[in-house]
């Protein structure tokens, strides 16, 4: 045997022993030949502790994971019942099954899970060894329950949830992500759809002493089970009675908040079933009901709203301050709309502060009212239900438009022409460029919609904007050509533009006759043979000037009609074609 030596010692050991891992090997191989009745087991074990051979190894291996059987084919090893004998003999040597002695304690415990040596994994149990030790190597900080789980070693979950220190167990958290058993026994049956997993969850509630534990995003099983949707977790987590559905994540999310927020429609449900009413969002917090609105489930908002008091409605806001009012109108849910506002004028408290947050006129952060989003995304529908209730049309966001501005800038007539007929469109508000509605109005190309705004009170269509541009200007730019004629009729004075070239191809002129063979310029280097005689008979045949898709015809000069010689040109080509087809005829 070699003498005992420190971690510090072991580059000297090397040195001293060159062929230290060829004389391991060989003292193993050929202790496995022996019986297993044989002592020199028992010596062998000794080899373990405090200053003995396996910690001057540096602790990387010791005699009780010599003796379990390994995966690897080209290393010695025996089966799986002899390492079971012999662990028994070790246990009653004295050996420490937890190798408190190593730097790295509770590793052959764990290497039984990890390698699916689930028969001596429950012995080292039942001996004394201690499942509540981590192993900080490979899987980092992962407690021995957890890695049972995760291995599929379910007679073992069973003995560690029976064991005396189960509380302790089930209870142990992950070094990295803090999350503890019952959240991973809810991935397994959520993602990887084991069935032990929710078999194993109701045992794993009653053995924890706190199920409502969150790990470093501040998140809960039940928020876990919420987010993927498996409504069996979600309902057993509930039935236990041992969760609390309100708590909240670092992100000031409950369990309902998330299911909503992803979709989730079965989850909130049976989250909302298990809730007698919904409590009222924190500032900073999402509310469920603005996450199901916002993911446009119209079900899971109706049954979110019959569970909210109506006397909170105008708390419950996503992280942009959209309330459900907004979210509504977004999805042009004009029923929905109708619906909020008549809970809140029927309900008794309507003239407390929280309730009078809930108006057609409530904005978000970005200054929007519901009629802005309704407006900008042309949903007709919802703009007569807010109209109907009393919404301003003069309400600006932060960009200093109104609703009207923002349906003629998203070029929806309709809704434009709603707010216009209703007569409560002031046309002389400006935007922060300046801009009155006659200048939105005139990037839609109807002409109608223009001659209704002239018709305002206090219309102009001569103002300029920050950028010295009047509605004339604007028509150009966004090449609206009816109503430029029209602001041109009524301004003759401001009619700088050629109306006429808007909606027409551009014309291409040329100095000179196009050369016929230029087109074949870099052809010629390519075109010969058979393939040139066929070219220069399409050239023959088809004209450029002929069959042209643009005028291809002399430059238009100063003291010349370019337009007549065009046409003259025109009934020149089409009479030499009707002499070549009278002659094929022939």
């Amino acid at each position: 045997m070699l003498p005992a030596l420190d971690h510090s010692d072991r580059q000297q050991l090397e040195k001293r022993y060159p062929l230290l891992d060829y004389a391991q090997s060989w003292v193993l191989w050929h202790l496995k030949t022996l019986p297993l009745e044989d002592p020199l087991w028992l010596v062998f074990s000794e080899t373990a502790g405090k200053g003995g051979f396996y910690d001057g190894l540096g602790g990387k291996s010791s005699p009780l994971q010599e003796i379990l059987p390994t995966m690897d084919p080209e290393s010695p090893s025996m089966d799986l019942q002899s390492s079971l004998v012999l662990i028994r003999r070790f246990a009653s040597h004295g050996y420490d099954l937890d190798e408190l002695w190593a730097a790295q304690s509770g590793r052959p415990l764990q290497r039984c899970c990890r390698e699916e040596l689930e028969p001596a994994a429950i012995l080292l149990v039942e001996l004394g060894a201690n499942p509540c030790l981590r192993h900080f190597e490979g899987i980092s900080g992962t407690p021995t329950i957890m890695a049972a789980a995760l291995h599929g070693c379910w007679g073992l979950f069973g003995k560690l949830v029976a064991h005396s220190k189960a509380n302790l167990i089930v209870e142990q958290t992950h070094e990295i992500s803090r999350r503890t058993i019952l959240h991973e026994l809810v991935v397994l049956a959520s993602v990887k759809f084991i069935p032990q997993a929710l078999d194993r969850i109701q045992r794993v509630l009653a053995a924890a002493s706190d199920a409502n534990v969150q790990d470093r995003e501040g998140t809960t099983p039940l928020h876990l089970a919420a987010s993927f949707g498996n409504l069996d977790v979600v309902r057993a987590l509930i039935s236990s009675g041992r969760v609390d559905i309100h708590m909240t994540d670092r992100e000031g999310r409950t369990a309902l908040a998330v299911a909503a927020y992803w979709g989730q429609t079965q989850a909130a449900m049976a989250l909302v079933e298990s809730s007698k009413a919904l409590p009222v969002p924190a500032r900073g917090q999402l509310s469920p009901l603005a996450a199901a609105a916002k993911s446009a489930d119209k079900a899971l908002t109706v049954r979110l709203l019959q569970a909210t008091s109506p006397g909170t409605l105008g708390l419950h806001l996503d992280l942009a301050g959209m309330g459900i009012l907004h979210h509504a109108a977004c999805n042009d849910w004009s029923d929905v709309i109708e619906m909020c506002l008549r809970q809140v004028s029927t309900d008794g408290s309507s003239s407390s502060v929280a309730a009078t947050q809930l108006s057609p006129d409530q904005i978000d952060h970005s200054g929007r009212a519901p009629l802005h989003h309704a407006a900008a995304l042309g949903n007709v529908a919802s703009c007569r239900a807010l109209l109907d209730a009393g919404a301003s049309l003069t309400l600006k966001d932060r960009g200093g438009r109104t609703p009207a501005q923002a349906a003629a800038d998203a070029g929806f007539k309709d809704t434009l022409m709603l707010f216009i007929n209703s007569g409560r469109v002031d046309a002389t508000q400006r935007d922060f460029e300046d801009r009155d509605l006659a200048h939105w109005a005139a990037t839609i190309d109807c002409v109608d919609v223009m001659m209704a705004v002239e018709r305002l009170p206090g219309a102009r269509l001569d103002r300029p904007d920050r950028h010295g541009k009047r509605p004339i200007d604007i028509a150009y730019i966004c090449k609206c050509r009816n109503v430029g004629l029209y602001l041109a009729s009524r301004q003759p004075h401001l009619d700088t533009y050629s109306w006429a070239s808007l909606y027409s191809s551009p014309t291409v002129v040329g100095d000179k006759e196009p050369d016929r063979d230029a087109a074949g310029g870099l052809g010629r280097h390519f075109i010969s043979g058979t393939n040139r005689e066929e070219y220069e008979e399409i050239q023959r045949k088809y004209h450029f000037e002929d069959w042209g898709l643009v005028w291809c015809g002399p430059s238009k000069g100063d003291d010349t009609d370019w337009k007549m010689q065009y046409e003259e040109e025109r009934l020149r080509v089409v009479a030499r074609l009707e002499r070549e087809a009278a002659g094929q005829e022939e």
